[in-house]
């Protein structure tokens, strides 16, 4: 079994195999992961990229190269594209292959740009639009931080309309998550160097600092005073830096629920999507089976109206084909065609 490991992006690093020596008993039994004494692994896949995912350097065992390299999606070997569900990406240039079927929410921009030139933090996992990971990710790292929930609740409800892509603004909460932890970890670390910034200072109490300000005036404070400030500064922040990384780890962990949006005709709570929810707060996925990659696609293709939209690399579940309507978008309840992976 060959494991993989992903930065905050999604991005294919590292790919390896285990391998445990069980002709070298330990009077144990043998353990498959790596902490077994007499284990070992053997790299298959090693990857760095530039920030648009080209890549800067890798090495590439025997077995051959991964196939799903930025952010989870398919990468052709012949052409060296990114399959992103509605469009090619070519992360040579930094550009898709052809307009963005949301052109219309971002005029100001490129229809063929990524991201917003924003590589480093957001992603694009379908090709229409990212306005969704935006609003996930900027509501996720609210959360963290322990903002009020009536103003983060705000912010849904002033973002809601623009919104149309629920995995996307389930990847951006994830993405928010990721950059909670990173955020919150800086800001435990500043906190803790003002905090003993401030306690340095208040060794010299009995010392003044000089401070200049409009039309040449001077004021001399107590350092003791500056200390104390740095010290509530320090420990303020510390405290918000571990709240978010305490809310991200959590969220990462146990996952996030689905807040219901609305109801059905018939009453039943649904998502800001139009999904149904099931008694967990997820919403309810029906899901088909097939037997190859074609015939999900087929499938979903006569379920629907227009061409269906690919998820090779979902959150949850197997590879599958949404149906669309005629506007492109996936329709509300509709069934997740999985193929093999």
């Amino acid at each position: 079994m060959t494991y993989n490991e992903h930065d905050h992006l999604g991005n294919l690093r590292v790919a390896f195999t285990p391998v445990v020596d069980c002709n070298n008993p330990t009077g144990t039994e043998p353990d498959p992961g790596l902490n077994h004494p007499n284990s070992s692994f053997t790299l298959e896949h090693v990857v760095d990229y530039f920030p648009y995912g080209k890549i800067i350097r890798q090495y590439v065992n025997a077995n051959g190269p991964e196939r799903y390299l930025t952010t989870q999606h398919e990468r052709d070997q012949e052409t060296g594209l990114d399959y992103r569900g509605a469009r090619y990406y070519d992360s040579d240039v930094a550009r898709f292959l052809s307009l963005d079927p949301k052109a219309y929410e971002y005029l100001n921009i490129s229809p063929y740009n990524y991201v917003g030139g924003n590589p480093i933090s957001l992603i694009d996992p379908d090709g229409r639009g990212w306005w969704d990971v935006i609003v996930g990710g900027a509501t996720a790292v609210a959360e963290n931080a322990g903002v009020s929930p009536l103003l983060v609740a705000s912010m849904k409800v002033l973002a809601a309309p623009t919104l149309s892509d629920a995995q996307d603004f389930q990847r951006g909460q994830i993405l928010g998550d990721h950059a909670s932890l990173a955020l919150g970890t800086m800001m435990e670390i500043d906190g803790a160097r003002n905090v003993a910034t401030g306690l340095l200072m208040d060794e010299g109490a009995g010392a003044s600092l000089v401070l200049t300000g409009g039309l040449d005036a001077e004021v001399a404070v107590p350092v003791a005073v500056v200390g104390g400030v740095a010290i509530a500064v320090g420990a303020g922040e510390a405290a918000v830096g571990r709240t978010m990384v305490l809310n991200a780890e959590s969220n990462l962990k146990n996952g996030r629920r689905v807040e219901s949006a609305g109801r059905t005709a018939s009453g039943h709570p649904t998502d800001r999507y139009g999904n149904k929810l099931g008694q967990s707060g997820e919403p309810q996925v029906n899901t088909v089976k097939h037997s190859t990659e074609k015939a999900a696609k087929d499938a979903a293709r006569n379920e629907g109206k227009t061409a269906p939209v690919k998820h090779p690399s979902p959150v949850k579940g197997d590879p599958h084909y949404h149906p669309t309507g005629t506007d492109g978008e996936k329709l509300p309840n509709s069934t997740n065609h999985e193929y093999p992976d």
